[in-house]
Order: structure tokens, then C-alpha cells, then sequence
């Protein structure tokens, strides 16, 4: 919970500036050309520099830092994910338990973001939509549990660099477009 708090408050304090100002193509190549470097830098800084091996060895001064990087995220187009394995890297973390603390964090932080949208929209539910909801829900979370555990045995032998340069390789592309005015900014 401690990781969670800084990006709900920032959320809920900045979100109609957010969707005005960061919700265009050209901020979001922004992003991810910011994240894919930013990964970069830290895996090659602080990767080895790692001393917390495991999730619940986290402390809650790393639980914090990694949640103020989770504050990135919510500039769109700059990974959840990628922000706080790099929050756990620059916390102490090996890749492996950033990336396990990192899935933990999601629950509270997706269920959040529904509620809070749903909330904000006024949007009322069927039945019918809540117990598709609930179904999709269900599924996603049990993909997510298989995949998270590829994904972490994965990242134990293999850089983040990859992702890396697809974000900036994305990230160009959009600029460029949007240079071209093929993407409207």
C-alpha cells in the first residue's frame, strides 16, 4: 500500500490536466522515448548494484521510492511496469524482485483506476456488465499469473535493454509521423 499511495494522490489531484496536456501522440512519443533511455541508464547504473533479492525482504523506504517512480506511469505511454522496475532498481532491487513487486503493486493500482474511472464517469452497470467485467477480470488475472512468471524468469537472465529500444524505436516513429502529419498532434 505504501508503494500505491503516491501515484493515487498524484492521479486523483492531476487527472483532468493529465488527459488534457499528455494525452496526445506527440506527448506520448515523449514518453516513450523518456522511458526507453531512462531504463537504459538505470539497468546499466544500478542492476548490479542490488542487495534485495526477494519481495518480502522490501522495506518501506523502497516501497515508497518505488512507488514515487510509479508517479510516471501516469504520464501516458510511459510503462507502469517499466516506471517501477526502474523505481526497484534505483531502490535496491535485482530485476527479478522489482519486477515480482512491481506485479503486486498492480492489483491495488489497476483496481484503483477502474474504480476511480468508473466512479468519475458516472457510468452505470447491468448485471450482465458487472458479470462480464468480473469474468474478464478473472481471466486477465489468471493469464497474468502465468505470464509473470515467464516474464520474471525471463528478465533473471536477460536485460531490459530490449524493451528498451523498442519504446525509443516507437517513440521516433510517432514524432516522426506526427512531423509528417500523418499523426495529428
Amino acid at each position: 500500500m505504501v508503494a500505491f499511495i503516491p501515484a493515487a494522490v498524484i492521479g486523483v489531484i492531476f487527472n483532468k490536466k493529465i488527459e488534457q496536456y499528455l494525452f496526445h501522440p506527440v506527448p506520448i512519443a515523449i514518453s516513450l522515448l523518456v522511458g526507453g533511455i531512462l531504463m537504459i541508464i538505470t539497468e546499466n547504473k544500478f542492476k548490479n548494484n542490488s542487495t534485495t533479492k526477494r519481495p518480502e525482504d522490501i522495506t518501506l523506504q523502497q516501497s515508497f521510492k518505488i512507488g514515487l517512480f510509479q508517479c510516471l506511469s501516469l504520464w501516458p505511454g510511459f510503462s507502469r511496469s517499466a516506471s517501477t522496475i526502474i523505481g526497484g532498481w534505483c531502490a535496491g532491487l535485482t530485476t527479478a524482485a522489482a519486477a515480482e513487486f512491481t506485479f503486486f503493486l498492480a492489483i491495488p493500482t489497476m483496481f484503483a483506476a477502474s474504480g476511480y474511472s468508473l466512479i468519475k464517469s458516472g457510468m452505470h452497470l447491468t448485471a450482465g456488465e458487472i458479470g462480464m467485467l468480473v469474468a474478464g477480470f478473472i481471466v486477465a488475472f489468471l493469464v497474468a499469473l502465468v505470464v509473470v512468471r515467464k516474464f520474471i524468469d525471463y528478465l533473471k537472465n536477460k536485460p531490459l535493454r530490449v524493451f528498451a529500444y523498442y519504446r525509443i524505436a516507437v517513440g521516433v516513429l510517432i514524432l516522426t509521423l506526427a512531423a509528417c502529419n500523418i499523426v495529428h498532434v
